[in-house]
C-alpha cells in the first residue's frame, strides 16, 4: 500500500443538554460547518476514502428511574 495521506480539515461539532427531574434532553449536531468530510484507511493493497455525512443531527430523551 503506497502511503496516501488525507488533506487536512476542521470539524465542528456542538450539543446541549438540559435535565428537569429524572428526564434528560440532549440535542447533538455534527459538522456544523457543512463542510466536506471524510476519513480514510489502507486495506490490503489499496486505500480508500469514505464520505462523512453532512450536517446532521441527534435527540436523545432519557428517564432515569
Amino acid at each position: 500500500v503506497a502511503y496516501q495521506q488525507c488533506p487536512d480539515y476542521k470539524k465542528l461539532n456542538g450539543g446541549i443538554v438540559y435535565e428537569i427531574g429524572p428526564f434528560r434532553i440532549a440535542l447533538d449536531r455534527y459538522n456544523l460547518t457543512n463542510n466536506y468530510t471524510y476519513n480514510g484507511s489502507g486495506y490490503a493493497n489499496y486505500y480508500y476514502w469514505q464520505a462523512d455525512p453532512p450536517l446532521t443531527w441527534r435527540l436523545g430523551i432519557a428517564y432515569r428511574f
